[in-house]
């Protein structure tokens, strides 16, 4: 008799499973940077990744966090969950990164590679704007990530390509809650 290549329910999948289908399903990040001021500034924008686990992103002048990416070489990215599809507002599933950033310049290796996977994910959409000048693709590196499944279910990410996956333990006792 062959095996099985069903996939498991949602109930089911390991930890990496679901780590694995939040980035692989998502098309977009949400991007905090910070401006001259030190000021925190949240935007987003459509991703690609790369075979060595970097984010992809395609910015352009017009947009603030274009000039702070590329003065401070440093960023925080999230993917979170579609809230439709959340079981729970308060612990939708997401992953934050902590990131350095540099930019990929136009005549090398790298951002034609760059360009290559963002033609292959958004073929109808981002033709067009490889031409646009004003653009810029951000290599976006994770150094250190948190990886949230639920309540009680939040994880260290870290490692080579951000596979090592470490749940981060309340001391055995979960949440906190009041005495009543």
């Amino acid at each position: 008799m062959g095996q099985t290549t069903e996939k498991p329910n949602k109930a089911e999948e390991t930890t990496a499973e679901k780590y694995s289908a939040l980035i692989e399903n998502a098309r977009t990040l949400t991007l905090a940077t910070v401006d001259e001021a030190q000021m925190p500034q949240a935007s987003y924008v459509p991703f690609v990744r790369d075979g060595a686990g970097n984010y992809l992103v395609y910015v352009s002048d017009l947009s603030t966090h274009t000039a702070n990416l590329l003065r401070s070489r440093k960023a925080s990215l999230m993917i979170i969950e579609d809230e439709a599809q959340a079981a729970h507002l308060f612990a939708r599933q997401r992953v934050n990164f902590d990131c350095s950033a540099r930019e990929l310049n136009r005549d090398t290796a790298g951002f034609e590679a760059a360009a290559a996977f963002m033609l292959e994910r958004f073929p109808k959409v981002f033709p067009g704007m490889l031409e646009m000048l004003d653009f810029h693709f951000i290599e976006l590196s994770p150094q250190r990530g948190r990886l949230v499944l639920g309540f009680g279910q939040a994880y260290d990410v870290g490692g080579e390509y951000m596979s090592e996956i470490k749940h981060v333990g309340g001391n055995g006792r979960g949440h906190t809650r009041a005495a009543k």
